[in-house]
């Protein structure tokens, strides 16, 4: 993965690549059904883990959090 800094926001570029078949060159349609995909478990695992720790405060659990915030889009 590429990483740039545009206005001061850094950004990561994730570039796909087919090695099963030997193309090498995964056609842009493709890329983006495979980066959706990407998102929507990225956004699920946000939901449960938001979750997660909610039911751990309402149930007393002392619970240590690493919080980051989590952009994402897809741009063509």
């Amino acid at each position: 993965m590429a990483q740039m800094i545009i206005n001061g926001e850094q950004f990561v570029a994730k570039k796909l690549v087919d090695t099963g078949n030997g193309r090498g060159h995964v056609p842009l349609p493709e890329a983006v059904r495979f980066l959706s995909a990407d998102l929507v478990r990225l956004k699920r695992m946000e939901y449960f883990a938001k979750a997660f720790f909610t039911r751990g405060v309402q149930e007393g659990a002392e619970l240590t959090c690493t919080v980051f915030l989590l952009t994402l889009f897809i741009r063509l």
